[in-house]
């Protein structure tokens, strides 16, 4: 018979890979938007998830158009590479010895790449704002850059507690 934890554990890794697959097709759809909008712009609005704005921007400028969809098209990957780290993480660990330094590696990596996306989306924030100075406004839809900045810290902590536990664990075998 399972525990509470496991059932909880399970269903949160089914929700992983619903997350990781829509992610995937997110940054699919994201490439290949950018791809027909640097063949052929007159398509551009009619691809999911460009509006109006990004008609807009591949107008004004082509340079522009291509560093903010590159940013951006990275930015999903980087969130999809994440969810199936975290997918790897279910799949790897083990209720009875949860502290393994594979646990806490990958904990790290996760929060490293969460800093990496705040970086990018801080960078994608601040090159849109520079170009509000020019006159140039293209009321495009950016993450709030804190908020992963702030997942990073705390999966960083949690990464932390996994390794003091790794400690305490071998200290506790030794001492047998």
């Amino acid at each position: 018979m399972k525990s509470y934890t496991e059932h909880i554990l399970t269903v949160l890794k089914i929700l992983a890979w619903i997350v990781f697959i829509g992610l995937c097709i997110k940054c699919g759809a994201q490439l290949v938007a950018f791809i027909v909008g640097l063949i052929n712009p007159d398509f551009l609005h009619k691809m999911y998830g460009t509006d109006g704005n990004w008609v807009k921007v591949r107008e004004e400028s082509q340079w522009v158009f291509i560093c903010v969809m590159t940013t951006i098209i990275a930015i999903s990957a980087f969130k999809a590479n994440i969810w199936l780290m975290l997918i790897k993480l279910f799949s790897q660990l083990n209720l009875k010895n949860p502290f393994t330094m594979e646990a806490a590696k990958k904990l790290e990596g996760i929060a490293y790449q969460l800093i990496v996306i705040w970086i990018a989306t801080s960078v994608l924030d601040n090159y849109l704002k520079g170009l509000e100075k020019y006159g140039k406004e293209f009321h495009l839809e950016i993450s709030d850059a804190g908020e992963f900045l702030f997942a990073a810290g705390i999966i960083f902590i949690i990464s932390q507690i996994f390794k003091r536990g790794i400690e305490i664990q071998e200290e506790n075998e030794l001492t047998v």
